[in-house]
């Protein structure tokens, strides 16, 4: 007879089931092997939920599967077969509503078909307790729905807030790979079986002593895990209320290793369906020949074999170059290795982390690096095409962002060219910039959109000084280009504009003066009054301008 309890005729008909699949920013995957799936039960009222409101909450661990390659279902309904047909993990942390036996011989059937169970019971005696002992039984363990305390291993000072280390934690198994320390937030024990593996167990001086808090097994083509907290993979809640007028951060899933063993758990379970989790970030994606880019990320399996750095132009179908040789050690949320870009030829270029375990399931994840040219003179930039990545070393600063806002402007110490540098950084005008950044033509004005900029003190004493110009000789299409050098122009005000003014010094070309990017007000001169402007040489709607570094200078009054 089939069993409904607490909300379960409510909710029966229910049938909504959401995919959570993230893309990682800026970061492309390549599956070599089908995604793994896990199943997050949300049904049964779990205690770790994927509410974002929610205190406890197991967001971060799904994020970060997802950013590895996993994707992650949250089951909104009875657990049955067909409910787990596309599943390879199913999650369930301390659920507060009971399983009908119908969903229980599910379960049973989900694993002893190759599937992966994760089950995290909780402590002391509670209105869950029950529910998580026909749980864990079902699948051949039992709980003994307690609170274990140690007073010598914990943190805070806190007896429920238990640190397994040393002994504690079981050696050579897959599971405990690159697991010195794990932290529990009180736990439940577990009854010794020896059809059970212990991962992890309190101390001889806990209460209860050596009394397992992790257990794992094989179960027909499938495994399990049953943990008596399921804290280790939970969301860090800040400033928690441990009792006794005390409170601290409780940090889940970043306490200790408990998060490799997540990782390790996570792909343990999922059997001959695992891939490692691979995921990758570069601190900087953009180098000359001879910078070295560094590579982190996350490579993470309890089986992995080995994973290799690859490179490729972007774009191509070709051969990939190896980086160095295969590594063997998990990396999480740290350095998977360096690319030294020396002897690199300029151009976008596809870098490709690909790991594979020991039962064959591989991923890759790649990013996109930049490798920019590097360039002696200003002048150079003019022939690079639009989009390409340059870099230009200790140029000075003639216009700075304390003269402009979103914008500065560099030259050459003879002033035979200067150029536009789009950028938010502090750029001090005196000082001497080495820019990173992307060439952009717009009307033949060249600009760099920076992607990184450094500046230091200028040595030299003398400051680059204004170069005087006509109106007629200002722009690019006159001659010599004046575009991006310090100039000083002089003209009678014949308009004001909404973003500046125009003058003319009467040779038939009039001078759009900008004074919108200014970083402090700059006042408008009289229509008709006679004025020097300095500031750098520019382009407005395709004709000559200058963007006015300080206030015009009125010479005569209209």
């Amino acid at each position: 007879m089939l069993r409904l309890r607490g909300r379960r005729a409510f909710f029966y008909a229910r049938t909504a089931l959401v995919l959570l699949v993230f893309a990682a920013a800026c970061v492309a995957s390549h599956a070599d092997t089908p995604q793994p799936v896990v199943g997050v039960d949300e049904f049964h009222i779990n205690y770790l939920m994927l509410n974002p409101s929610a205190t406890w909450k197991i967001t971060a661990l799904r994020d970060e599967l997802v950013a590895g390659g996993y994707a992650v279902r949250e089951i909104r309904d009875p657990i049955s077969g067909a409910e787990l047909a596309d599943c390879d993990v199913l999650l369930v942390t301390t659920p507060q509503d009971y399983y009908d036996y119908t969903e229980l011989d599910a379960i049973a059937s989900f694993v002893s078909g190759g599937g992966g169970v994760l089950f995290c019971s909780n402590y002391g005696t509670a209105p869950w307790s029950p529910i998580c002992q026909e749980f864990a039984q079902s699948l051949g363990f039992s709980l003994d729905n307690n609170s274990a305390t140690d007073m010598a291993h914990n943190s805070n000072s806190y007896e429920y807030w238990i640190s397994f280390t040393g002994s504690s934690i079981a050696s050579g198994h897959p599971l405990t790979k690159g697991v010195s320390t794990l932290q529990s937030y009180r736990t439940s024990t577990l009854v010794p079986s020896a059809n059970l593996t212990s991962i992890a167990s309190t101390d001889s001086d806990a209460a209860p002593p050596s009394r397992p808090t992790i257990q794992a097994c094989n179960y027909g083509a499938g495994r399990v895990i049953v943990s008596g907290s399921p804290l280790y993979f939970a969301d860090p809640v800040p400033n928690r209320d441990i009792g006794g007028g005390r409170k601290a951060d409780m940090l889940g899933l970043t306490a200790g290793n408990n998060r490799r063993f997540a990782y390790n758990a996570i792909t343990w379970l999922a059997g001959a369906s695992a891939r490692p989790l691979v995921s990758v970030s570069l601190p900087t994606s953009v180098g000359v020949a001879g910078d070295k880019i560094e590579i982190d990320g996350t490579v993470c399996d309890a089986g992995l074999a080995s994973y290799k750095i690859e490179y490729r132009p972007s774009g191509s179908s070709g051969a990939w170059t190896q980086l160095g040789q295969a590594l063997t050690s998990c990396v999480v949320n740290g350095k998977l290795g360096e690319w030294n870009l020396a002897g690199v030829p300029a151009g976008d270029y596809s870098l490709r982390v690909t790991a594979a375990n020991a039962t064959g399931g591989s991923y890759s994840a790649t990013a996109l690096v930049h490798v920019a040219y590097a360039l002696s003179k200003i002048a150079d930039i003019a022939a690079k095409p639009d989009g390409a990545y340059v870099r230009i070393t200790d140029k000075e600063i003639t216009t700075g962002t304390d003269d402009l806002i979103g914008r500065i402007y560099v030259e050459e110490t003879d002033r035979s060219s200067g150029i536009c540098v789009l950028t938010s950084a502090p750029a001090l005008r005196g000082s001497l910039a080495t820019v990173t950044g992307i060439h952009s033509a717009a009307s033949g004005v060249h600009a760099l959109t920076a992607v990184d900029i450094t500046t230091r003190s200028n040595p030299s004493s003398g400051r680059i000084a204004p170069v005087g110009v006509s109106n007629r000789s200002l722009g690019p299409k006159t001659g010599a280009s004046t575009a991006g050098l310090l100039v000083k122009a002089w003209g009678r005000v014949v308009g004001p504009e909404s973003n500046g003014f125009t003058i003319s010094d009467g040779s038939g070309t009039a001078i759009r003066v900008l004074t919108s990017y200014a970083a402090g007000t700059m006042s408008i001169p009289a229509n008709g009054s006679t004025v020097a402007i300095i500031g750098a040489g520019g382009d407005y709607a395709g004709q000559p301008a200058i963007i006015a570094r300080q206030a015009a200078q009125v010479l005569a009054a209209p």
